[in-house]
């Protein structure tokens, strides 16, 4: 399941080199986000002497997406791993947060550096997946219509019935995490942040606008539910 995809990123895939001397231009592939630059020029004999253009090298759109595993597919109380996703080209923009999907990509492992100045490495490595395809697995769920103009009728006589319900507060507080017993405070905590509030504006004179968003700090004990409780 998707949980964070990142802004589009330009990242460089060919850099344009040009010789302060006689102008000749070199162009160079970038390797996994190395730009090896060109050492003597083959026109004029000059070592040293080239400059990377940059409005004239090639860019391409990255993102970066995170990918966790399933809370229906783990069991209770185990914490879902994640895993870092590198989306380029046609790639991106493909899956938003929420998403859930298969992915077939490049598995990728590379070792950590304490300081980047030192050319020594750890014994750790960092792992990531270079995308190639994306196949969303729940299409109703993904492609569902969220602003309400799509709703049918029925829908809508049903949504306003619920409404009415003077237990609908605890019925929605169930609905969260039906599989975690109690802790219906966080649970009520959690029905506000998803629901949100109401834009607002100061009425002092001081023009200072309310947003309508939420935000809850859950703190708890080791093994309290507190991720599963999130999801």
């Amino acid at each position: 399941m998707v949980i964070r995809a990142s802004p589009l990123i330009p990242e460089m895939r060919q850099a344009y080199f040009q010789c302060t001397v006689c102008n000749f231009p070199v162009d160079v592939e970038v390797d996994r986000g190395r730009i090896e630059e060109p050492a003597v020029c083959r026109n004029c004999q000059s070592k040293y002497s080239f400059q990377l253009v940059h409005n004239r090298s090639l860019f391409m759109d990255k993102q970066i997406v995170k990918l966790q595993e399933s809370p229906d597919d783990m069991p209770a109380g185990q914490t879902p791993h994640t895993v870092t996703l590198f989306a380029h080209g046609d790639m991106v923009e493909r899956v938003q947060p929420g998403d859930r999907v298969t992915v077939t990509g490049i598995y990728r492992a590379v070792p950590a550096r304490v300081n980047p100045r030192m050319r020594n490495v750890n014994s750790v490595y960092r792992t990531s997946i270079d995308v190639l395809h994306f196949r969303k697995t729940d299409q109703n769920r993904l492609h569902q219509i969220d602003d309400g103009t799509h709703l049918t009728d029925e829908r809508v006589c049903m949504i306003m019935n619920l409404a009415k319900r003077t237990d609908i507060v605890n019925c929605l507080i169930n609905a969260v995490a039906p599989s975690i017993y109690g802790h219906e405070d966080i649970k009520r905590g959690i029905l506000c942040l998803l629901f949100g509030g109401a834009n607002k504006e100061d009425k002092t004179g001081n023009k200072v606008k309310l947003r309508s968003e939420i935000n809850i700090l859950l703190c708890g004990d080791p093994g309290t539910s507190k991720s599963q409780l999130l999801q």
